[in-house]
């Protein structure tokens, strides 16, 4: 019969969903979750249900031994009160307790143990007190009842009402105070993970001294107490500092326990996973051992063991599968009887999912080692980078195998050997080929059948090899050295590193090819991030600069503990790049709408796990460094094959770091959103192209124009009417919920749209541009969307009424009257034009200039007021002085005419033969000087008699201002309180040139110098740079509109630059302080950077009205004249 038709496993069992966590509980975790209600705390429901517990235990000698004696004790027997449980992890110490909380609680469970021939009577008040010393925290104590030591709790337990008296660490409770609260009821009281808390205050001095006190006055108060009992639990192998803290206490009061023998080990393991009582299978079970043993006793006549008996006593199971088990035990993966349980479950689960027919018991080669669950509780648990890779490798290729029934027995014969190969003494690894026939004869199987599978494993598998006459797999010696290096690779925290780097170095070798084509298919203006935008692996938020460039952050998916920090979700995407969102350094970040995220994938990165990659790597580095050693036990073809594996890997790493990252993270309205990438990402040459095509198409995050409607309605920073460019322009950069323009000169185009089509007024030095393109556009400019509009009508009028007159308004000519409209608090310039047959008076407003300024401050009318020219009677003749430069423009300037004053033009009637004496006044303006008169006199105040009527001109000419160079020539640290000594010295020119100015520097600088100068400005730039190693001068220049592209440029190619040279210059038609040029916080900021400044400053100077040329020479400090 098959064991399949005769047992039946648990449910989990059979349909794989048996793990090691479930063979695992705590007591003090059931006892939260009964006891105090906690319902988050998650534990199986098999512990939760006593019968289903009590159901699946067996009852070991030792067990019944300490269930009777605590039953015995509570009945007030004088029997051992204290228990000290000493076990392995995972040797039933945790499932004991939980037996033992069950027989005080329910009524039920003892009986249930009375029938299983128990002694557990016990008083019907009995109580039980379960304390957790994993559970209660050194410094904070017990949370869920707010007691801070593990006195406190257990006087509260016990129902002490002075519990919060000793709620200190000042003294542990006297041994009077403990037989006290113990007096009252039968009690049992169970202590888990005792060194483990000891552990936890073993470096607090008093604490520990303390421990030792309150173990020592319990222990004393259980002896006197005549009801009450002890259980301590201590691991063997875990928590030893601890343990030793209390060692000698423990030792005093009771020797160290064990729960079960070796030989119950397989009772054990069979109830576990079987439902079936196995003593009522007898006949079934010695059936099945004859048949089995009669067929392995032809084979083996000289079997030197009691067969029968051996198959009788691992049933279900067949013997070899205890010898495989006992070779894992050597692994540390292996050590627990959890991990036991659960390599069986795998066996189980294969059997009873394909119920093959020569399962007359459970055996090793039933393992299906293409199933996930499968190798969960044997290949993977291993943890070995290449195990997996290599039984897919050989499984598939055995499915070459035409025979179905040879291919399913190859796969057999393989899952013995695999199995058997996994880990122990060298020596042993492996299986020969009788403990292959041993492992798999049946009546269905026969050795000729076995051996001829074996040949089948020889011609399929790459990693299966004869030694010694065993099979091994794995090219034992040479994984088993890789093992051991690899472990050495987690033993040493600098190697892990190693591998940590060796995948960031991957994915920044992927980024640079990704970068190249990148460069090559999107043109500079055109691309959303530059090479130094591209942060990889920052382990902090603070690495990530905080400014205006759009930044494309690659997050690391692998932490310092070498967990993933990967997604399954976009939820969960947004939550890994929320810290570097949000902040920078310990402050807000503010320009949040720059940031870009990719986040790792998480399945992506379980399944190709470039960690696993790269830990080979660097073991294999760590080989090659020991090849002579090495070559004496994997000898020299194993040693060559080092370099070729190690190659390998590499490119399986290089293959395997880059297309995990799916999630690209993005700014917007809610914060942050979240859109996956395709497959396109395996090529690395796409990675950033595909980027770019999801922000700025699928995605549309970011833009390539903006509507001037739009910058008005949409993307105006709110409760802002008038505001600086730089503003507007820094709100895009801050505000996740706007789209990002591609580049800054997307924002200046739409505010050049906008100011032409009359959306926004421009302000610059307090003067508007407004319905007209600005060619500019500079970061302090005003920019005002609330525009009002002022009308002003002129007028001319003279006593006959109103009057036609020509009037220049700026740089256009009107006729009176007309309405001159402009913006309110806008300058307009009126220049008039007399008739010959009208005199001018004045202005409405009081004023007397000919040539008006005036501010539109509300709508209204100003009147030009006119006069008729009088006859001239005969015998009085008329003088006429007016002043006009070259271009005959008239000007209004100031004159005596026989000491009295008047400004031109000017007309007035004299006597015949009367004298006259005219002196032209200093002139109120630098522009112009005096250059004589219309009939040739060329002094200034002159005499005449007058005789006829009489017209002159008063010539003037432009002035010849004075002015002088200066020249400074000094490094950056050195020229800003230089030049700044100038800084009230009114200036016509200046030209500053950059010299000496390291590559590297070279894109801060620039990014600097374009806030320089305040007006326009001209430059030229020379660049010597290599490309392939040819050598390449490249010049560049233009105007301040064109310095921006410049400034892209530069950012795009200096790291290719060896040299680089700037000089800008502007020169001003009217002299302005040298502070008005240039801003002198820009010039203060190049005092961190290295190079030199060469400036020629052109310096007005006037004496009075005289003018005179004037020179200068600056020496710069190293002896220099400039």
């Amino acid at each position: 019969m098959r064991v399949w038709e005769i047992c039946h496993p648990h449910l989990e069992v059979v349909e794989g969903k048996l793990r090691e966590d479930d063979f695992v509980v705590n007591v003090g975790a059931v006892w939260e979750r009964l006891e105090l209600g906690i319902e988050q705390i998650h534990v199986n429901e098999r512990y939760i249900d006593p019968n289903k517990f009590v159901s699946r235990t067996y009852f070991t000698g030792n067990m019944r031994d300490l269930i009777s004696t605590i039953a015995k004790r509570l009945r007030g027997i004088n029997v051992q009160p204290i228990h000290h449980l000493k076990v392995a992890m995972g040797g039933g110490k945790s499932h004991t307790l939980l037996l033992l909380y069950y027989m005080v609680k329910r009524r039920d469970i003892r009986s249930i143990l009375e029938k299983e021939g128990i002694d557990a009577s016990i008083p019907e008040d009995s109580r039980v007190i379960v304390i957790d010393g994993q559970r209660i925290d050194p410094v904070i104590g017990y949370e869920p009842l707010q007691v801070k030591t593990i006195w406190a709790l257990l006087l509260k337990l016990l129902g002490y009402a002075e519990y919060k008296k000793y709620d200190n660490w000042d003294a542990a409770p006297s041994v009077p105070v403990l037989r006290e609260a113990l007096s009252h009821k039968p009690t049992l009281i169970l202590i888990d993970e005792l060194s483990n808390y000891a552990e936890n205050v073993k470096s607090d001095e008093n604490k520990a001294g303390k421990l030792q006190v309150f173990l020592q006055t319990l222990m004393t108060a259980v002896q006197e107490s005549e009801n009450s009992a002890l259980v301590l639990v201590t691991p063997i192998g875990a928590f030893e500092s601890g343990f030793k803290l209390v060692e000698n206490i423990l030792n005093k009061y009771a020797k160290p326990s064990i729960l079960a023998r070796e030989e119950e080990y397989k009772s054990i393991r069979k109830r576990a996973l079987f439902q079936d009582d196995f003593s009522l299978l007898t006949e079934n079970i010695m059936e099945i051992s004859r048949s089995f043993c009669e067929i392995i006793k032809r084979i083996f006549p000289d079997m030197p063991y009691n067969c029968e008996k051996l198959f009788q006593d691992n049933y279900p199971f067949h013997p070899a599968v205890d010898s495989v088990m006992m070779k894992l035990k050597s692994s540390k993966s292996f050590q627990e009887v959890r991990d036991e349980l659960r390599f069986l479950a795998g066996l189980v689960y294969s059997v009873y999912k394909e119920r093959p027919n020569d399962a007359y018991a459970i055996t090793v080669g039933h393992a299906n080692l293409r199933d996930d669950y499968v190798r969960g509780g044997t290949i993977t648990k291993l943890k070995d980078p290449l195990l997996v890779a290599k039984v897919d490798g050989d499984l598939s290729r055995m499915e070459q195998i035409e025979d179905k029934f040879l291919r399913s027995l190859a796969e057999k014969v393989y899952s013995v050997i695999v199995l058997n190969s996994l880990v122990g003494e060298p020596s042993k690894l492996g299986a020969s080929q009788d403990d292959i026939i041993f492992s798999l004869a049946t009546p269905d199987i026969a050795p000729d059948l076995i051996k001829n599978a074996i040949k089948f494993i020889e011609k399929y598998s790459w990693f299966v090899n004869s030694r010694d006459g065993r099979w091994v797999f794995g090219e034992p010696n040479l994984m088993q050295v890789l093992n051991e290096y690899l472990n050495k690779v987690d033993r040493i925290p600098e190697l892990k590193k190693e591998a940590t780097n060796l995948i960031q170095e991957k994915v920044e070798k992927a980024l640079k090819v990704a970068w190249d084509s990148y460069r090559k298919d999107i043109s500079v203006d055109g691309r959303i991030f530059s090479d130094k935008g591209i942060k990889i692996w920052p382990s902090r938020p603070g690495e990530v600069e905080d400014d205006p460039k759009p930044k494309l952050v690659v997050l690391g998916y692998i932490s310092p503990e070498e967990s993933p920090v990967a997604a399954e979700t976009k939820d969960e995407a947004i939550s890994i790049a929320r810290e570097f969102y949000e902040t920078y350094e310990n402050s807000p970040r503010t320009y949040k709408n720059t940031m870009f995220f990719l986040v790792a994938h998480k399945k992506l990165l379980d399944k190709s796990d470039p960690l696993m990659h790269a830990k080979a790597v660097i073991a294999y580095s760590e080989m090659e460094k020991d090849k002579k050693e090495l070559e004496r036990s994997i000898g020299s073809k194993g040693v060559e094959s080092i370099g070729e594996l190690k190659k390998d890997e590499e490119n399986a790493l290089y293959r395997s770091s880059f297309p995990v990252y799916r999630f690209l993270v993005f700014p917007s309205e809610g914060g942050l959103s979240v859109v996956e990438l395709g497959e396109e990402v395996i090529n690395e040459g796409k990675l950033l192209l595909e980027i770019d095509r999801k922000l700025k198409d699928e995605v549309k995050k970011v833009i390539r124009k903006i509507d001037p409607k739009a910058l008005i309605d949409r993307y105006w920073p709110a409760g802002k009417g008038k505001l600086e460019f730089k503003e507007l322009r820094d709100s895009f950069f801050r505000r996740p919920e706007l789209e990002l323009p591609i580049n800054e000169d997307v924002i200046k185009e739409a505010v050049r749209e906008a100011v032409k089509n009359g959306l926004l007024v421009l302000y610059r030095e307090n003067k508007p541009v407004y319905k007209e393109y600005p060619k500019a556009i500079n970061s302090d400019d005003i920019l005002d969307k609330e525009i009002e509009k002022v009308e002003l009508k002129i007028i001319a009028k003279s006593e006959l009424g109103e009057e036609r007159i020509k009037v220049k308004v700026d740089d256009s000519w009107f006729e009176t009257p007309f309405k001159l409209e402009g913006l309110k608090e806008e300058e307009k310039e009126l220049i008039l034009e007399i008739p010959e047959s009208y005199i001018f008076k004045g202005w409405s407003d009081g004023s007397k200039e000919g040539r008006k300024k005036i501010k539109l401050e509300k709508n209204g009318e100003l009147v030009i007021l006119l006069g008729k020219k009088e006859e001239i009677p005969p015998e009085k003749a008329l003088l006429t002085i007016t002043a006009k430069d070259k271009k005959r423009k008239e000007h209004n300037i100031d004159i005596k005419i026989n000491g009295e004053k008047y400004r031109t033009p000017v007309q007035l009637k004299f006597e015949r033969g009367e004298k006259v004496i005219v002196e032209v006044l200093p002139l109120d303006t630098d522009s112009l000087e005096f250059d004589g008169w219309s009939d040739g006199q060329r002094d200034e105040k002159r005499e005449f008699t007058i005789q006829d009527d009489l017209s002159l001109t008063i010539t003037l000419k432009s002035a010849k201002p004075s002015t002088r160079s200066v020249s400074v020539v000094a490094e950056f640290k050195d020229a800003f309180n230089k030049i700044k000594s100038y800084e009230d010295k009114e200036i016509t020119g200046i030209s500053l040139k950059f010299l000496n100015i390291p590559p590297e520097e070279a894109p801060k600088v620039v990014n600097i110098l374009s806030m320089l100068f305040n007006k326009d400005y001209s430059f030229t730039a020379s660049l010597n740079w290599k490309n392939e190693d040819i050598s390449i001068s490249t010049n560049a220049e233009g105007e301040r509109s064109s310095f921006g592209v410049f400034k892209n440029y530069m950012n795009q190619i200096s790291e290719y630059i060896n040299e680089f040279k700037l000089e800008m210059s502007a020169r001003f038609s009217d002299p302005l302080p040298l502070s008005d040029a240039i801003l002198f916080d820009a010039l203060k900021g190049l005092q961190k950077f290295t190079g030199y400044i060469q400036a020629r400053l052109t310096i007005f100077e006037k004496e009075g009205r005289a003018l005179k040329e004037l020179t200068d020479e600056f020496i710069v400090e190293r002896g220099e004249k400039a």
